[in-house]
């Protein structure tokens, strides 16, 4: 596959007007990464609050059971998977802007990233992205501690 150049070309710095707006439109669909990210949080938070209600108040059958946390499993799967398909995503639009940033009169997202330790020392900044990936690793392994629990409970007959 043939490597793709940024700049098309007969790129001059007279299209310097043109390269901002795209470039603002571009920062723009980031944004919007960020904001699609925000909701699948939301959501899946929701369904997991909704779950763990759920199998916690209902009276549920051994199979209903194993079947919402085999659900639940897979449902936190599907989140982490969804994260890091956001994560990836950003990132490849960041590195874009950077270099779109090379041809602007000013870097303010490479400065930040600069001034922040490129996301390598967490005592200047911690990423969000990196946190967030602990979330529905945590739930899972709740997920599947709980599920261990009843089936040892229904062997063990404890």
């Amino acid at each position: 596959m043939a490597k793709v150049s940024l700049f098309n070309e007969g790129y001059t710095k007279s299209s310097e007007s043109l390269l901002i707006e795209q470039y603002k439109l571009y920062v723009k669909s980031s944004e919007i990464i960020s904001k699609h990210r925000l909701e699948t949080n939301k959501f899946f938070v929701t369904l997991n609050a909704g779950l763990l209600s759920v199998m916690s108040i209902a009276q549920l059958d051994n199979v209903w059971k194993y079947t919402l946390l085999v659900a639940s499993i897979a449902a936190t799967s599907a989140w982490y998977f969804l994260l890091k398909s956001y994560r990836q995503l950003n990132t490849g639009k960041y590195e874009v802007m950077h270099e779109i940033e090379v041809e602007l009169p000013i870097k303010p997202y490479s400065y930040e990233w600069q001034i922040l330790g490129r996301g390598e020392d967490n005592e200047k900044y911690l990423p969000l992205s990196h946190l967030e990936g602990i979330m529905p690793v945590a739930v899972g392994i709740g997920y599947a501690v709980i599920l261990v629990i009843n089936l040892c409970r229904q062997i063990f007959s404890f």
